[in-house]
């Protein structure tokens, strides 16, 4: 908490009246400072997510040896591993802002987590436990819901420093809740049957490869969600890092752009972009709101 010097105001004659007084100013961006291990925990995620998302979009055919399991088709690994570079630059994003702001995002990371995890063990044949990335995996997504859980119980938002920020308008609001609930239906179609979504998907995903794509989905429509739902000042970094997963995923699909179905990956590269920008003019107007 910094704090900062305030003067009583003058009398008639110009003259500073009183003594001086020491006013307590807000950390991060809604006033409470992210903190410390749950930041030591964002960089991390910043790094290792950056890592992974740079590996996947400059060799997508070789996640055998370079992944922790065979992710394909390569266009589909590259379009992850654009949303891993998003993610990096959620979780920056998230660690300049204060915990209140950065809490949706531990949100959504539960959400992500967890069906990644109970995925990765239906699947456990896929992976190659002699190689310490396979291990790795499995650590991480057994670990990381309980951390993001550990956070949003040991910290949590008793108040908010101010006066109340506004709602977003009703029909931003309805709107970011319609594309949430369709994300969310592409991500449960994506865990219950994914060679079926190349009916609105340009490429066929394999079973743990559709449902990890599933759980990338089911974490942006949180984001949206959550947008939708909370105040403006905190909607508003929640719908920049919804912004960031959705360029992220631009530059996978342009990436693995000659792995798509040609009839439809103009469509699919559009939708990401039209998603992109629209969360930024969201966040623009959450940011006029506040």
């Amino acid at each position: 908490m910094r704090r900062r010097s305030v003067r009583s105001a003058p009398n008639d004659e110009g003259e500073a009246v009183g003594e001086r007084t020491v006013v307590p100013e807000p950390d991060g961006e809604l006033g409470t400072r992210l903190p410390a291990f749950s930041r030591v925990i964002f960089i991390g995620v910043v790094v290792a997510a950056g890592l992974a998302g740079v590996i996947l979009v400059s060799f997508p055919g070789s996640t055998a040896r370079l992944f922790a399991w065979p992710l394909g088709p390569p266009s589909l690994a590259a379009i992850i591993g654009g949303l891993y570079l998003g993610s990096a630059a959620s979780f920056a994003i998230a660690v300049r802002s204060g915990w209140a702001a950065a809490r949706g995002l531990a949100v959504a990371s539960i959400v992500f987590t967890v069906p990644t995890f109970i995925a990765t063990l239906a699947h456990l044949d896929l992976f190659d436990f002699g190689r310490l990335i396979a291990l790795d995996w499995i650590a991480v997504f057994a670990v990381a819901p309980v951390l993001f859980a550990w956070m949003l119980v040991a910290n949590p938002v008793r108040g908010r420093p101010g006066p109340r920020v506004g709602q977003l308008a009703p029909w931003l609001r309805g709107t970011l809740g319609l594309v949430a609930l369709a994300l969310l239906v592409g991500a449960v179609w994506l865990w219950i049957d994914p060679p079926s979504a190349d009916t609105w998907l340009p490429l066929v995903p394999k079973a743990l490869g559709g449902r990890f794509l599933g759980s990338w989905m089911s974490m942006i429509a949180t984001l949206v969600g959550w947008a939708a739902v909370r105040p403006a000042d905190e909607g508003r970094p929640v719908l920049l890092e919804a912004a960031a997963f959705l360029a992220g995923g631009v530059v996978g699909a342009v990436r693995g752009y000659g792995g798509l179905q040609p009839g439809d990956r103009v469509v699919f590269v559009g939708v990401l972009v039209v998603l992109a920008v629209g969360a930024l003019l969201a966040a623009k107007r959450a940011a006029a709101t506040d």
